[in-house]
């Protein structure tokens, strides 16, 4: 008889009976989406503690007739089916524990094998060991081979999570299933930001003719909707509606953190008393008398699954706590996301981000932080004399409720500010804030800081650190002031020289971003390389530095960048005119730069709607013939200003105590050609400085324009409506690089980059993605990818 899912729900009232009904359908997924071993048989252990109901055993007799099969693998079929119009599986006599327990066994010795997908191990392998001709797929001998040598794979249906240590029952109720279908190569095209799938294939067992002729039998029969009324559970269960979960946590651990991190995390967890992750550890057979000797050799794997015994929430509390503390180095401007398995999930799309300020929870759409935020507000104000404080803040306000006032408030008001008004006010309302927000370690910080980690908790952009040149400026300042403008005495000179100390050394630091990030804007080729349009400084440097070299070289200049920056004022100053005569033979050549036809994404190829941002691979190329005009001038001014402002020969007579010291009029020069230098880089976006998004605008006809601001309050307003589309660059409401003296051709769009930095979670994915040349083979692969492929973003469609 096929039920209904009212009927269902009839027949089924408790959730735990549900529950129980969801685990009975995990462990069988993750016994029939297992890769087995050739000629295995199953385990007495995976087939005697199954108890089966009148219909289930029914079933079994009816599939019994068969000799080619055995009583367990008819019976291990049966489980893994679980329910058709009946339920087959009884849920309250089957015994968990030993089901569980025998499937340990079999992972432990390697005979039920999954592949380690959340990392690039076996992405890594694939590169090395697998050709062309396999891509598509692997057999089953070719599959045993590949995993050979691999770590364990580890997923988690419902409570059991699996791993190196077997399968344990973790706390949390998780939906991250196995598959034989791992992402494991990117091909040759340079737009193939998403990696391509092969197919694993697990050993020929008899159990595939069991599940053949058991799908054939129940095929006449109507099912129930079982779909339905399981899936209504599952989902709350897997926290599909809780903004404060991510499907992603197995993901996030393996992607985002080194194997010395996720070990300091796991010490973390279990300095934490409160967690009592010893006693979880102990319940699951894993004895823990002292932590650091547990974790001593333990394998990347081995630390995750143990991590995963826990709630979701204790993993982020475990992994901010190491992050605050210093054990998991995250630089200031580095946000760590998963790379090779995307893991946005659930009803809000949300993923698990992690920072200099710690771990968060963080949804894609721009509009749920400030639900967020107000949600919070209702929270910690819930209580009267509490709510009395705020209704009287805000009741000049426009609005008859106190709802409308509040949101109101906080439609108008800085976030941050409205954050440090709401929640810093108190140890009442700030305790109940931090508890909203599952902030950790908060003793002795600042308003501005503790502001800072609740708006990055609640999902709102980090503030990243500005470059500019605002540290230099101020320098400069310094010196005037100590600079007469025509008596000098000894005490005056001392002065001159304690501050000219100070301003040359700014000056070489901003020279040499100034003409890194210029040689990067204009020579790199920042589509083509992962992550994109990410400016590191480091790297830039190592990119100027050659590049540069080279061009002296063929100009018949002796002149040399180390890539290391110890580069001195004259060959900084040099570089700028150098660069320009770089970037003028370039352009002479300009169709050699031409990018090859097949790198250029099929959606432009083919389409006539829209047009490819970056035809050449140098990017100078692809800006506007204004902008290119405007460059070159600009960056050959640099050295005309500095030169003329005698900035070389003021430095060398201040700093080596020479006896004729210069005149404070030769002074004053240098410093207003210091200043014109700043003038120029900071005007055109010649040096990386932040840009922060203020507002948008959008009118019925789809036309959306952005407006940031800098450090110092200067506005930028990009309109996006543009034929041309430029793909991979930053999402709009991240604090970025902007280059406001840069068009990109045939549009009002401008380059826009995100901060780049060097860290232990860089280092783990240098030279990714490694693409390969899979020749006639690219046509055949997924073509719903090459949207995913020129990575064109919502926010840059609109």
């Amino acid at each position: 008889m096929a039920y209904s899912i009212e009927e269902l729900r009839q027949l089924y009232p408790g959730e735990e009976m549900r529950q129980r009904i969801l685990e009975l359908s995990a462990l069988g997924t993750l016994m029939g989406d297992s890769i087995v071993v050739p000629k295995y048989k199953i385990s007495p252990s995976l087939h005697e503690p199954i108890a089966f109901t009148h219909a289930g055993n029914q079933l079994v007799r009816s599939l019994g007739s068969s000799r080619s099969v055995n009583w367990g693998e008819l019976r291990v079929a049966v489980f893994i089916r679980l329910f058709h119009d009946e339920l087959f599986v009884d849920p309250v006599e089957t015994n968990f524990e030993s089901i569980r327990k025998g499937l340990s066994s079999e992972i432990k010795a390697r005979k039920v094998q999954y592949p380690y997908i959340f990392g690039r191990e076996l992405y890594d392998k694939a590169f090395d060991e697998i050709g062309n001709e396999s891509l598509r797929a692997l057999d089953a001998p070719q599959t045993q081979k590949f995993l050979t040598g691999t770590p364990a794979g580890i997923f988690q249906l419902g409570e059991t999570v699996v791993g190196p240590w077997g399968a344990l029952k973790s706390l949390e109720y998780r939906s991250v299933p196995p598959t034989r279908s791992p992402r494991l190569y990117h091909c040759e095209k340079p737009g193939c930001l998403r990696a391509h799938r092969i197919e694993l294939s697990t050993s020929d067992s008899r159990i595939k003719e069991v599940t053949h002729r058991l799908h054939k039998k129940l095929g006449s029969k109507a099912p129930s909707d079982w779909t339905r009324f399981l899936g209504e559970q599952h989902s709350v269960l897997s926290g599909s509606y809780d903004d404060h979960r991510s499907g992603g946590i197995i993901a996030f651990l393996g992607e985002c953190f080194t194997q010395e991190e996720l070990v300091a995390v796991a010490c973390s967890a279990f300095s934490d008393r409160q967690l009592a992750f010893r006693e979880v550890c102990f319940s699951q057979g894993i004895s823990v008398r002292d932590a650091n000797a547990l974790l001593e050799n333990k394998t990347k794997q081995e630390v995750m699954q143990l991590l995963l015994l826990l709630k979701d929430s204790d993993i982020v509390s475990s992994a901010d706590k190491a992050v605050l503390a210093g054990a998991v180095k995250v630089p200031n401007g580095e946000v760590r996301v998963t790379r090779l398995n995307k893991s946005n999930a659930g009803a809000f799309d949300t993923r698990l981000e992690c920072s200099w300020l710690g771990v968060r929870v963080a949804t894609l759409n721009p509009a749920y932080p400030m639900r967020r935020l107000h949600r919070l507000v209702a929270e910690v104000y819930s209580e009267t004399p509490v709510k009395k404080r705020l209704e009287w803040k805000i009741r000049n306000l426009a609005g008859e409720t106190f709802d409308q006032k509040l949101r109101h408030y906080l439609s108008k008001e800085d976030t941050r500010k409205a954050i440090i008004e709401l929640f810093l006010t108190g140890p009442d309302v700030f305790d109940s804030a931090a508890r909203g927000v599952a902030l950790t370690s908060t003793a002795n910080e600042e308003d501005g800081a503790l502001a800072e980690r609740i708006s990055w908790k609640l999902g709102f952009p980090a503030v990243t650190p500005d470059v500019g040149v605002g540290v230099l400026r101020s320098r400069v300042q310094d010196m005037r002031e100590v600079t007469p403008s025509t008596f000098r005495s000894s005490d005056d000179e001392e002065r001159l020289r304690g501050r000219s100390v100070h301003v040359f050394v700014e000056l070489e630091k901003s020279l040499d971003s100034a003409l890194c990030f210029s040689a990067w804007l204009t020579k790199f080729d920042h589509w083509s390389t992962h992550p994109r349009f990410t400016y590191s400084h480091v790297e830039a440097r190592q990119f100027m530095a050659a590049a540069l070299t080279e061009q002296a070289a063929r100009s018949g200049k002796e002149i040399s960048y180390d890539a290391s920056g110890v580069n001195t004022l004259f060959p900084l100053i040099a570089g700028f005119g150098l660069l320009a005569s770089n970037l003028e033979e370039v352009s002479a050549v300009r169709d050699e730069e031409l990018r090859p036809v097949d790198d250029v994404p099929p959606m432009f190829r083919y389409s006539t709607l829209v047009k490819f941002g970056y035809p050449h691979k140098v990017p100078f190329l692809n800006f506007s013939e204004d902008s290119r005009a405007t460059l070159l001038s600009e960056l050959r001014s640099i050295a005309r200003v500095l030169s003329e402002g005698k900035v070389l020969g003021i430095r060398n007579a201040l700093e080596h105590h020479r006896e004729e010291f210069p005149d404070c009029t030769d002074v004053l020069a240098c410093l207003d050609a210091i200043e014109k230098y700043c003038d120029i880089v900071e005007g055109f976006g010649l040096i990386p400085i932040t840009f922060r998004m203020v507002s948008y605008e959008r009118d019925s006809s789809g036309r959306a324009r952005y407006t940031y601001e800098d450090h110092a309050g200067r506005a930028l307003s990009i309109p996006v409506y543009s034929p041309v589309i430029l793909t991979g660059q930053p999402e709009f409401s991240k604090d970025q690089i902007l280059v406001p003296g840069v068009r990109i051709a045939d549009s009002d769009l401008r380059p826009r980059f995100s901060f780049g930095v060097t860290s232990p979670y860089t280092e783990m994915w240098t030279d990714w993605p490694r693409h390969r040349a899979v020749g006639l083979l690219k046509e055949a692969l997924d073509t719903g990818a090459d949207r995913d492929n020129a990575d064109v973003s919502a926010t840059e469609s609109a």
